[in-house]
């Protein structure tokens, strides 16, 4: 419990990797503070998730919209492709539903190993895609939500990719401003979307 957490204003979305009934199976709960008080965690709507190895390992959340991963999943016989399922509501403490789904569709894609939102853009990190030959080097992919659904809008990638750089690793947003962290490369980049 507690293994991605994310908050934004009155609506916390906390990931439990591995805490399932199987081996590494997830779960997410979500809270909503009423008068002050948070109340008890409930079960975030991810039953249609197609696998839920790693689910909770990065979770977002901003005004009406969320976002749940499962990292490592293994998706259509794709080994640790990543999966990643957008939600959005009609209001703050509204019922959540899903608008879009996303999957890595290289085998350890490890799509959704990070996600950031911040107003109606979402950014999803794959730091296991491959750049051309070169294994690992990561991207992140940004979205423009909307309550019905999402478009894509823009690729990020490293100026220099590197051979396990796993760009993509962390993010943040504030502002427009994206930070991508890597893992192995010891760097962050920064951009403007």
């Amino acid at each position: 419990f507690g293994s991605a957490v994310s908050v934004h204003h009155n609506t916390l979305i906390i990931g439990a990797a591995g805490t399932g009934n199987v081996i590494l199976e997830g779960r997410v709960f979500h809270c909503t503070r009423l008068s002050g008080e948070w109340q008890a965690p409930q079960v975030f709507p991810t039953q249609d998730f197609p696998n839920k190895t790693s689910l909770g390992g990065a979770v977002a959340v901003h005004g009406n919209f969320a976002a749940v991963a499962a990292p490592t999943a293994n998706i259509e016989s794709v080994s640790q492709a990543g999966f990643v399922k957008v939600y959005s509501r009609e209001s703050e403490g509204g019922a959540w539903t899903s608008i879009m789904d996303l999957k890595g569709i290289e085998g350890a894609s490890l799509c959704g190993t990070s996600l950031a939102i911040e107003n109606s853009h979402l950014l999803v990190g794959f730091p296991g895609e491959p750049n051309g030959k070169v294994l690992f080097a990561g991207k992140v992919a940004a979205y423009k939500l909307r309550q019905d659904g999402a478009s894509f809008l823009d690729e990020l990638r490293p100026p220099a990719p590197k051979l396990r750089g796993l760009f993509g690793f962390s993010l943040a947003i504030q502002n427009g401003r994206v930070l991508v962290g890597t893992a192995e490369a010891c760097r962050a980049y920064a951009f403007r979307l």
